[in-house]
């Protein structure tokens, strides 16, 4: 289990649904419709900050659950002859899966959360071109982190194969 388990989908998503609404005020011509989008909507108002921070966390519960299952963790490992020390297999391996996935995913939905609203490499976010590439940071150390993970397993399949 990772810590971030959803990558940077959550704030893709999130970012996604908050431009619903400015695309909206382009289309239908309504001015109060198109006040109340350009005041609140805007990326560095108080009302888009907190709607991005509950979106990018609900979002991130949502994919984690839906693409790490306990009962087919449990499962697998069951199968496999493998165990969680102290645990039994089968149901209490499941539930323990679910209760510390809970737990992790709260760790990365608020770090996942937070990440947008630090200081950026282009600027304050006024001043950025897109604010959709407000992940880039996150997405950088998480192609880092994957690709060293990727190097260290192949050095292990090397030597395990030259001994």
């Amino acid at each position: 289990m990772k810590v971030n388990q959803s990558g940077v989908i959550p704030i893709i998503f999130a970012s996604s649904v908050l431009y619903i609404p400015i695309l909206l005020s382009n289309i239908v011509p309504w001015a109060s419709f198109t006040n109340f989008v350009n005041s609140s909507l805007h990326p560095t108002s108080f009302f888009y900050i907190i709607s991005d921070f509950v979106l990018i966390v609900a979002f991130t519960f949502f994919y984690v659950y839906i693409a790490f299952e306990p009962h087919q963790q449990a499962e697998m490992l069951r199968q496999q002859g493998g165990f969680v020390p102290g645990i039994r297999p089968g149901m209490p391996t499941e539930k323990y899966f679910a209760k510390m996935l809970s737990r992790i995913t709260v760790v990365g939905a608020f770090f996942l959360a937070s990440s947008p609203c630090a200081e950026h490499p282009h600027g304050p976010v006024e001043h950025q071109p897109l604010p959709v590439l407000r992940h880039d940071a996150v997405d950088r150390r998480g192609v880092a982190l994957e690709t060293m993970r990727q190097i260290d397993s192949q050095l292990m399949m090397r030597n395990t194969k030259a001994s």
